[in-house]
């Protein structure tokens, strides 16, 4: 027997479960947690292992607001725990940002649909890229836009120290570029570590800014959100 789990309109909060409407489009953020496998427990079919299961980086660490309020202030200003997976219409849009798992350069998808004038929402906005067009995160933009991946080799570099490669994750920067950097996560120290010209570099907390050159600073992640375990 197969499930088929569509969780909308919760796939703002579950929105990298396994399972749910647009997990079949191959993002590798996708993966099988703990939520999935007791809904399958739940059926009474299944009988899970759960060592097999993965912690999912959507909204982890971000604290109850990301669940119990709204992603976007009435201003179109972002909370704090919606930083990191959601973006607004001030982004700029020559500037390059990263996707909320930090695999991949993005720029926000903001582009809002006409809405009822009297109503008292949110402008409803596209929350996706056209890879994932049919996915409505209830009015909740994210980096979601001209997806480049860090894994792979593009044919230019932002930067001469920029490296792509199956370590590499995406960082923001203080200039209209993010970059593509080897990082690894320190599971004993509990750190975000990247590497440039040999050289390790640590994030002890989120929104860290480390200069690395004389014009070029490095903006940590959400530490939960890119190393979930």
């Amino acid at each position: 027997m197969i499930f088929v789990f569509i969780l909308s309109p919760k796939q703002r909060l579950f929105f990298d479960e396994d399972w749910i409407l647009g997990s079949n489009n191959g993002h590798k953020s996708f993966s099988l947690t703990p939520l999935t496998l007791a809904l399958l427990e739940d059926s009474s079919w299944y009988k899970a292992d759960y060592e097999k299961s993965s912690s999912p980086a959507f909204g982890h660490g971000a604290g109850c607001g990301f669940v119990e309020d709204s992603c976007m202030r009435i201003d179109e200003s972002l909370p704090s725990y919606a930083k990191g997976f959601f973006c607004n219409s001030e982004s700029n849009i020559e500037k390059t940002g990263c996707d909320y798992t930090h695999e991949m350069k993005a720029s926000c998808n903001s582009d809002k649909f006409k809405d009822d004038k009297e109503s008292t929402d949110l402008p409803f906005m596209r929350a996706m890229s056209s890879e994932l067009s049919d996915i409505n995160l209830n009015s909740c933009p994210m980096m979601s836009k001209n997806l480049v991946s860090c894994t792979v080799e593009p044919g230019s570099v932002s930067h001469d120290f920029e490296k792509y490669g199956k370590d590499s994750k995406c960082f923001e920067t203080n200039t209209h570029n993010s970059l593509c950097l080897e990082a690894f996560c320190n599971k004993k120290n509990k750190k975000v570590e990247f590497i440039i010209s040999e050289q390790i570099y640590q994030c002890d907390y989120d929104g860290q800014e480390i200069l690395i050159d004389t014009d070029v600073s490095i903006q940590c992640p959400r530490i939960a959100a890119i190393c979930p375990e």
